[in-house]
């Protein structure tokens, strides 16, 4: 079992889903039990695959959730998260599916700020109790705090990436891997003088960086007698995430790269930031911006936020076809764009959330069927391919059924003078 000490910062927790607080906190409240979290996580997992995501990590497929090992470490996590907020009194959890199998009858206490939170969200919602519970995150968080300093200093945070067709468009196999990395590292460094990039290095700084990450990888593989990377792709996103590491650190954000990844998620849930590793824009890579403007008083962040709204459908009409012709040029001239691509673009250019992006863009397609705009906006289902799993798929236009599909490609064209739009 695992004991939550009162320690004044902490590193980031392994909760992908911010939501999970939420969701083990009313629990709790419910009178319910470790085994009642666990499972009441599960089915929030269900839920937010089912509203986001056609494809890709499923709580939703999972069946089974009778097995003690199941979600046990987000129970704990979330748990011990409300506890190190004072949100929860403090108690032991389990840290293994073993352990977890003496906890399934154990409750929990809210504290009276955790009783006061869940009255916030029942009387004002869930983004009052979202920005409640930001305050307390960033007070025991300081890897959060330096990454929302950081995204407010900076244009856009930025670390570059080099597809492995780029170095070698016919192929290599593992013998390519020392001139990919050699082509990584000028790569980066000629990428330096982007503006407001947020961060710089040496070539040999990089070098290492990319050589001592994947060298734990090899080390750690060849223990268990298996090949570090099965494909080229596999090598690829190792030197990605050294290279990440080391920007963030650069940069004065102490994370590792699962860290990151859930920092950035969260962020982008409580709509203070976003990111995108596909903005049609060179050079090709990881973007991340801030979409709130923070001040910080006596220690307490406060966040002008840029959210969903109609003040956002003229700049999205403005720079959509821009947006488009970027996104066509990227994927080899078709008809038809990645939607995410061509919000990436957008966002990136006007320091949003996908959510104001999405909000405007299905407020232009009524304006475009009305004939108000200047362009005409089409929708279509990708037959190929699958939407990537950091980007979040288009929803909220209906078909020529009445269905809602998750669309996946847009097509933006300038609109034929005598063509009827009241349809």
């Amino acid at each position: 079992m695992i004991a939550v000490k009162a320690k004044s910062e902490h590193g980031i927790p392994r909760l992908q889903e911010l939501g999970f607080l939420l969701t083990a906190a009313s629990e709790v409240a419910r009178g319910g039990t470790y085994e009642d979290v666990r499972h009441a996580l599960i089915r929030t997992k269900a839920q937010l695959v089912g509203d986001t995501a056609p494809t890709g990590n499923t709580a939703a497929r999972r069946q089974g959730t009778e097995k003690a090992g199941h979600y046990v470490d987000n129970a704990t996590g979330a748990l011990a998260e409300l506890m190190r907020i004072e949100l929860l009194d403090r108690a032991p959890l389990p840290s293994t599916a073993n352990a977890a199998k003496a906890y399934t009858e154990t409750r929990f206490l809210l504290t009276d700020e955790g009783v006061m939170w869940l009255e916030l969200l029942e009387e004002q919602g869930e983004p009052a109790a979202l920005d409640a519970l930001l305050r307390r995150l960033w007070k025991v968080h300081p890897q959060l705090r330096d990454y929302l300093r950081l995204l407010n200093a900076v244009d856009a945070f930025l670390v570059p990436a080099l597809p492995w067709s780029t170095v070698f468009p016919h192929g290599s196999g593992p013998e390519g891997r020392d001139v990919y990395v050699d082509a990584l590292v000028a790569h980066v460094l000629e990428s330096g003088d982007t503006p407001h990039r947020g961060w710089s290095a040496t070539p040999d700084e990089v070098r290492q960086a990319i050589t001592a990450y994947t060298g734990r990888r090899e080390a750690f593989a060849a223990k268990r007698g298996r090949p570090p990377y099965k494909r080229s792709r596999d090598f690829v996103a190792a030197c990605d995430e050294a290279v990440t590491v080391l920007a963030l650190h650069k940069a004065g954000v102490a994370v590792d790269y699962i860290s990151f990844e859930i920092l950035r998620r969260w962020t982008q849930d409580l709509l203070i930031a976003n990111f995108s590793y596909w903005v049609p824009r060179p050079p090709s890579g990881l973007r991340a911006w801030s979409t709130a403007t923070l001040t910080e008083l006596d220690g307490a962040p406060e966040f002008a936020r840029r959210p969903p709204g109609d003040n956002w459908v003229e700049p999205v009409q403005e720079l959509l076809p821009e947006a488009f012709a970027a996104a066509v040029r990227q994927e080899g001239g078709s008809s038809f764009a990645s939607v995410w691509r061509v919000r990436a673009f957008v966002c990136a250019s006007l320091h949003i959330n996908d959510a104001a992006f999405d909000g405007a863009l299905r407020e232009l397609q009524r304006r475009a069927r009305r004939g108000e705009v200047p362009f005409d906006l089409a929708f279509e289902v990708s037959t190929t391919g699958a939407i990537p799993p950091t980007e979040r798929p288009f929803r909220g236009i209906n078909d020529r059924y009445g269905r809602e599909p998750v669309f996946s490609l847009i097509n933006v064209r300038r609109r034929q003078e005598g063509v009827r739009h009241d349809r």
